[in-house]
C-alpha cells in the first residue's frame, strides 16, 4: 500500500502563468490536481523543490541524467519530455551535432547515469526501440493520431474496433481538455470505417491471443539455459518491475497482486486514461502515446474482471518500459520482444515471488512443475492466451525469479 503523503501547500501561481515554461505549468497543474507530489519528483532528480522549479525555468541547466530521472518520475517518454523542455541538456551542448560513425551512442537511457536514488529507466534494447530513435517526432496532432491509428493492425482481431476506439478516445480527451480536434480526425475515422487505411505487415506482433503463434508444444530449455532473446526479455522485465516498484506500487511485493485501486493510481502516475471498446472477451490492450495530455489504454468492455487486471498490467508494463513513443507508437499486436516483456511484468505481479518461493521451499516442487503451475494461472487469468504463448511466458517468469528473486 503506498505511503500516505502529507498535505501539500497549494502551488503559487505566477503573475503570468502562461509565460511559465510548459513543463513547469504541467508540474503545477498535476500537483494541484493531486496527481503527484513535487517533492518526490525533486528527490528523484536529486534536488530540492525550489531547485527543481528553478531548473525547469532554465532547462539547459539539467544534465542528461537529471532529464532521464525527471522523465521516469513523471512517466513521460523521451520525445514528450524533449518537447516540453526544449533544447539539448547541459552535458550535451558540446555534442549538438550528429555523432560520427566511430563514436559510441550515449543519447539513450542505456548510456545515461541515473541521478542518485532516481528510479531506474529501462534501456531501450528492442529492435522497435532502436528504429524509433531515427523516427522524427510528429509535426502535428493530426499526424500523431494517424500514426497511432495505423500502428494498430486492421487485419488483427478487434483491430478496426480498436482503431475507432482510439479516435473516440482522442475526441473525448480533447473535449475534457477544452481543445478542438483537427479536421483530419473525421476524415481518418471515415477511412477506418471503410477499410481504406493501410496495414503495415512489419508491425504485426504476437500479444493478442488470437493473433499469436498457433497452439504448439514449445521445447523447454535446458536448466539454466535461455535463448538470447529470452535473456533480453527477462533483463528488461526486471528493470521495468524496478520502475514500477520505485513508484511505490508494491508490484511483485509481499502483498502482491496489487489492489485495483493501486492500479488506478498507477495509471494516473504514468498519465494513462482507460477507454473501453467492444473487443469481445479478451485480455488484449492497446496503448497510445499521449493524446491531449494522457496516453490512451483501450480495453475490452466485455473483458472479465481477471482479464481486465491482466490487460491493465500489460498496458502499465508497456508504459513503464518505454515501449510507447510519439515518434513510433507501439504496434498492436505488439512485437515479440515488447509482448514478452509486458506479459512477464504482468505475471510478476499476478504470480508474485512468494508463490514461487512457497512452491520451491515448502511444497518442494521442481522448476518444471512450478512453471506448469504459473502457466495454468496465466491461462486462467488471461482467458485467451494460447497455450504455447502462456507456456513461454511462464518459463520466463520462473527464470526471472531464479535470476533476480522477483
Amino acid at each position: 500500500m503506498p505511503a500516505t503523503r502529507p498535505p501539500r501547500a497549494a502551488p503559487v501561481a505566477s503573475a503570468d502563468a502562461d509565460s511559465a515554461p510548459p513543463l513547469l505549468r504541467l508540474l503545477d497543474a498535476a500537483e494541484e490536481a493531486g496527481e503527484l507530489d513535487v517533492r518526490q519528483v525533486a528527490q528523484a532528480v536529486g534536488m530540492e523543490t525550489a531547485g527543481l522549479r528553478a531548473a525547469l525555468a532554465d532547462p539547459a541547466t539539467l544534465d542528461r541524467a537529471q532529464r532521464d530521472a525527471l522523465g521516469a518520475a513523471l512517466g513521460l517518454d523521451r520525445a514528450r519530455l524533449r518537447a516540453l523542455l526544449g533544447g539539448p541538456p547541459r552535458a550535451d551542448l558540446s555534442r549538438a551535432h550528429a555523432p560520427t560513425a566511430d563514436a559510441p551512442r550515449t543519447d539513450g537511457p542505456a548510456g545515461a547515469t541515473p541521478a542518485h536514488d532516481a528510479p531506474a529507466v529501462a534501456p531501450e534494447t528492442s529492435a522497435m526501440s532502436e528504429t524509433s530513435e531515427a523516427a522524427a517526432p510528429p509535426r502535428s496532432t493530426a499526424e500523431l493520431l494517424e500514426r497511432a491509428v495505423l500502428a494498430v493492425d486492421d487485419g488483427a482481431p478487434w483491430g478496426r474496433a480498436a482503431r475507432l476506439a482510439l479516435l473516440d478516445a482522442a475526441e473525448r480527451r480533447a473535449a475534457e481538455a477544452g481543445r478542438t480536434v483537427p479536421r483530419e480526425l473525421h476524415a481518418l475515422r471515415a477511412r477506418v470505417r471503410d477499410g481504406r487505411t493501410p496495414t503495415r505487415p512489419a508491425e504485426r506482433g504476437v500479444e493478442s491471443g488470437a493473433a499469436s503463434a498457433p497452439d504448439a508444444d514449445v521445447p523447454r530449455p535446458r536448466r539454466g539455459a535461455l535463448a538470447p532473446d529470452a535473456e533480453r526479455a527477462v533483463d528488461e522485465a526486471a528493470r521495468t518491475v524496478g520502475v514500477l516498484q520505485a513508484a511505490g506500487a508494491g508490484w511483485d511485493d509481499l502483498f502482491a497482486p496489487v489492489h485495483d485501486d493501486v492500479l488506478a493510481a498507477l495509471l494516473r502516475r504514468f498519465t494513462l486514461a482507460v477507454h473501453e471498446a467492444p473487443l469481445g472477451a479478451t485480455a488484449a490492450a492497446v496503448v497510445s502515446p499521449p493524446l491531449y495530455g494522457r496516453g490512451v489504454v483501450v480495453l475490452s468492455a466485455q473483458a472479465g474482471a481477471e482479464q481486465r487486471r491482466v490487460a491493465l498490467r500489460v498496458a502499465l508494463a508497456h508504459a513503464a518500459a518505454g515501449h510507447v513513443r510519439e515518434e513510433r507508437p507501439l504496434p498492436f499486436p505488439a512485437p515479440p520482444h515488447e509482448a514478452r516483456v509486458a506479459a512477464l511484468v504482468a505475471l510478476a505481479d499476478l504470480v508474485p515471488f512468494w508463490q514461487l518461493a512457497h512452491g520451491r521451499r515448502r511444497a518442494r516442487l521442481g522448476w518444471t512443475r512450478i512453471a506448469d503451475d504459473v502457466a495454468r494461472q496465466g491461462a486462467a487469468l488471461a482467458g485467451d492466451w494460447p497455450r504455447a504463448w502462456t507456456t513461454e511466458v511462464a518459463a520466463l517468469r520462473v527464470a526471472l525469479y531464479r535470476g533476480t528473486g522477483l
